[in-house]
């Protein structure tokens, strides 16, 4: 994989009529400090605004770009902005976590990027539970945050009298109990996460052959013979249904 500096990137060009970055190059992984993990993170585009992307549940910046859709989203998103996207704390190429980590490490995790890149204040686009993130970091740090956008996203899970647009507890319960197994993937490191949820994909939605699978697999990360276990049981389990 190909990868460049923000100087090479910056110098792009652009698309006419849609304004999107016409490159194939990859922007350049570079990795920032928070507390005693590393937060993978790049920077990319040239806009006048700096907006940090927060991705979801699960996300891997390198291997984003191998994905056409996602790809042209961020080049599109890099036509009017300089783009700062990262793989939160477990997830991606940032270090795996032995525990699950609380909001306030995971919030601080944006301020990390954002001293790294060099940005004072930025845009904030938080995707699912990313969202969460950019509302509390928008809050903590007001001077930082230029505006809030978040999609597929919520204030809080459950509701409240206060909140009627969230989950019942009930209801709640009954999504933990249909993942069943699935949910040993929340308290897995990243590539072995990424890897274990990827598998799956690939054999049943991909039709991919089990060997093929495995073998992309492996290559985002998937290392725990257990999870891989798992993952090929559940695929097997459900190739007929």
């Amino acid at each position: 994989m190909l990868a460049v500096t923000g100087e090479t990137v910056r110098h792009c060009r652009w698309t006419a009529g849609c304004g999107c970055l016409q490159t194939d190059v990859v922007p350049a992984t570079c990795y920032a400090r928070s507390g005693e993990v590393n937060i993978a993170y790049q920077a990319f585009g040239d806009g006048p605004v700096d907006l940090v992307f927060v991705p979801g549940f699960i996300s891997h910046i390198e291997l984003a770009w191998e994905e056409p859709y996602l790809a042209r989203f961020l080049r599109r998103l890099a036509a009017f902005t300089r783009v700062i996207f990262f793989d939160k704390r477990g997830t991606g190429l940032s270090d795996p976590v032995s525990r699950p980590p609380g909001l306030a490490e995971r919030m601080d995790d944006i301020r990390a990027v954002m001293d790294a890149a060099g940005s004072q204040r930025a845009a904030l686009f938080g995707v699912s539970d990313g969202g969460c993130l950019c509302i509390a970091f928008a809050v903590a740090h007001l001077d930082r945050s230029a505006s809030l956008v978040t999609y597929g996203s919520f204030a809080r899970r459950l509701r409240t009298t206060d909140y009627p647009w969230g989950w019942s507890a009930e209801h709640l319960a009954e999504v933990l109990h249909e993942a069943g197994e699935g949910l040993v993937l929340v308290h897995c490191g990243s590539g072995n996460r990424v890897g274990a949820a990827l598998l799956p994909y690939l054999m049943l939605d991909q039709g991919m052959v089990q060997e093929d699978a495995v073998g992309q697999a492996m290559r985002v990360g998937l290392r725990s013979a257990e999870l891989m276990e798992w993952a090929l049981d559940y695929s097997q389990r459900h190739q007929d249904t």
